[in-house]
């Protein structure tokens, strides 16, 4: 597993916390919708105008409840790739020899904690922690690549 893999996921609940506040916001959006639209025109008959009244919903009405619905599916989505990544992250993890790494890991690939909370929960330097992970990988790097 590299380092990109464990990135992914980082990402991918980052993008799940932002959709679910999209869809909190449309759902928000939904709640306000709904008032009738109209205009008033003028329809000529035999040369004389007669006022009409239209009457409707608007289109952004219309296109709200299906853009929940997708985004909703977007985000059952995303969560059982996380859910799935997490289980292989776990794993791959819980191979690492020493403690000390396996604990930045966690804290910052499956807790998706910014490095300066990293640091503070490992009782250590942001930089330190950044350090230590890059370190790990170049090193898992090279134990990969035959000679």
């Amino acid at each position: 597993m590299t380092k990109n893999d464990l990135n992914e996921y980082f990402w991918l609940n980052h993008e799940i916390k932002r959709q679910k506040s999209r869809l909190k916001r449309l759902e928000e959006k939904l709640k306000h919708s709904g008032e009738v639209v109209g205009d008033s025109v003028q329809k000529y008959y035999n040369g004389k105008a007669h006022p009409y009244k239209i009457e409707g919903i608007a289109e952004t009405d219309i296109q709200l409840p299906l853009m929940i619905v997708t985004l909703k599916a977007e985000i059952e989505t995303n969560i059982d790739k996380a859910e799935k990544k997490a289980v292989e992250i776990e794993q791959f993890i819980q191979n690492v020899e020493q403690a000390k790494i396996r604990e930045v890991l966690r804290s910052r690939f499956i807790d998706c904690l910014d490095w300066e909370r990293v640091g503070a929960a490992n009782y250590i330097a942001p930089d330190y922690a950044r350090r230590m992970v890059r370190k790990f990988f170049s090193e898992q790097k090279k134990k990969s690549v035959p000679r």
